[in-house]
């Protein structure tokens, strides 16, 4: 507290209290360190500051208030771990160091002031002075993944191209699509027919185990041809609708609207000292003229 003169404390109070303490933090060289620690600096910075601002509203002496900050701060290093009723009595034995430069009025206010504040708050002060704070971080590691770096624009696409190539390779999709849709019918009715005349064959076994006569088997093969014909027309629409869809796509890639092109990005204009055809000039070789004789 040496380092704490009567021109520090009046330059102190001209501040404001953020200000204030900052410089008050420079004159007692108290140096920032970790996170815990800087929370304890601070609590005895206000502590201190609040003390010397008490004894300067008080009108204490100068020199007065210079001691009230030092009393202030051994307090708060000599208490640590002590009893109440210890600190009581070490508070009256700092007050009686300062007596002879204090007013009983003053010598009473500060000590009013010092029992309504630390002490009144004491367990307060000792948890954040000796207590160990418990630290608890949590680390995540995160991967960051960095953008590929850009192709150059010459190497690029314009964005009508790009908009007419993917309208082509969707329309090309649908229409393979279309036509995976169609073998696969095919397939279908294929072992559809395969297994109703597997299912029509067990019946025939089980319903007429005697010889046939000709109707009965007249009648069956007219069923049977009756159930394949349905069979094949229903899948011949059905082929007939996605053959029609196939065309549809076809005759929208060759009807889709081509994007204007345009010169690449390394393209220049000629200049206009370069001759053109529009701008050369035509010599024209014209036969001598016959000399007349005299």
């Amino acid at each position: 507290m040496a380092c704490l003169t009567t021109a520090a404390i009046r330059e102190i109070v001209k501040l404001e209290r953020q200000d204030g303490l900052q410089h008050l933090r420079k004159q007692l060289r108290w140096k920032e360190s970790s996170e815990d620690q800087e929370l304890r600096q601070s609590v005895c910075l206000d502590f201190v500051y609040d003390n010397v601002m008490f004894a300067v509203k008080k009108g204490f002496p100068w020199q007065a208030v210079t001691q009230v900050g030092r009393i202030a701060e051994e307090l708060l290093t000599e208490s640590k771990g002590v009893a109440l009723s210890q600190v009581i009595s070490l508070i009256q034995n700092k007050l009686s160091q300062c007596g002879p430069r204090l007013l009983p009025y003053h010598h009473q206010a500060f000590f009013e002031f010092l029992m309504d504040t630390y002490v009144r708050h004491y367990c307060l002060y000792q948890s954040v002075l000796c207590a160990e704070r418990t630290v608890e971080s949590t680390v995540t590691e995160l991967v960051v993944y960095v953008p590929p770096c850009p192709e150059p624009l010459s190497k690029g696409t314009d964005s009508q191209v790009w908009e007419y190539q993917q309208r082509q390779a969707t329309l090309k999709e649908a229409e393979g699509q279309r036509r995976a849709d169609i073998q696969s019918l095919k397939d279908s009715v294929g072992q559809k027919r395969e297994n109703r005349l597997e299912k029509l064959l067990k019946d025939l076994q089980i319903q007429y185990s005697h010889t046939l006569d000709r109707e009965v088997i007249e009648r069956i093969v007219q069923d049977v041809v009756r159930a394949q014909v349905d069979l094949v027309l229903e899948s011949l629409l059905k082929e007939v609708a996605m053959t029609a869809e196939i065309l549809e796509l076809k005759l929208q890639q060759k009807t889709l609207a081509r994007p204007v092109c345009r010169p690449p990005l390394n393209f220049s204009l000629p200049s206009a000292n370069t001759p053109t055809a529009s701008s050369a000039k035509v010599s024209t070789v014209h036969p001598p003229k016959d000399k007349k004789k005299k």
